[in-house]
């Protein structure tokens, strides 16, 4: 069971619910956001709690679905394509007189508050679980793909980082244990290996 919440780490603590947080980070507006996942008596040990036991800034939301319907359109939410909805802004669009609208956002929360509408961490939930089935993933995964920028994708250092790391280095930056696991141990390391190569062409 996943929920969407905020600033539940101090919570679950004190009242010894069992959740394990699989996502956290910063969305529009500088809110910080969490995705805590639990098992269904966890879950029902948090729905019975009462109003008193939370701290001014602990919150949480679940979700089963949204009204949405199949998300059937392509979109770019963070550079990366996902199948998602269209707003109701482009029902009255007409291709041919109006201005073109892209479909691509800067992140998941951007998509959902200016195509959708929806900001509210209510309304966030329940289109995050549903996109996040209909894509085939977790909303752990959906807030890790859709939502989290990169820390070395716009770094004018990846390269010599890459190199470095080739001649057993470490560069001198809070990101390097991300880029180590994702860059040189991980599934991106095709991405600088492709660009060391082209360098190396010229």
């Amino acid at each position: 069971m996943e929920i969407l919440a905020g600033g539940m780490d101090k919570y679950f603590e004190r009242t010894g619910i069992k959740a394990t947080k699989t996502w956290e980070g910063e969305v529009i507006g500088g809110e910080v956001y969490q995705v805590w996942n639990m098992e269904q008596k966890e879950f029902e040990k948090l729905v019975d709690t009462t109003d008193e036991s939370y701290k001014s800034d602990e919150w949480w939301r679940s979700a089963d679905s949204s009204n949405k319907g199949t998300a059937a359109v392509e979109y770019i939410l963070n550079g990366k394509k996902i199948k998602a909805w269209d707003g109701a802004k482009r029902e009255d669009y007409d291709e041919e007189e109006d201005e073109i609208f892209e479909r691509e956002y800067e992140s998941l929360t951007r998509y959902f508050c200016d195509e959708i509408g929806c900001s509210q961490p209510r309304n966030v939930v329940a289109l995050a679980t549903d996109l996040a089935a209909q894509n085939g993933m977790t909303m752990a995964e959906l807030f890790e793909t859709y939502e989290t920028k990169d820390p070395c994708e716009a770094c004018h250092n990846a390269l010599q980082c890459l190199v470095w790391s080739g001649e057993g280095m470490k560069a001198e930056c809070d990101n390097w244990g991300y880029f180590e696991q994702n860059y040189v141990n991980g599934p991106k390391r095709a991405i600088l290996d492709a660009e060391l190569a082209e360098i190396k062409e010229d």
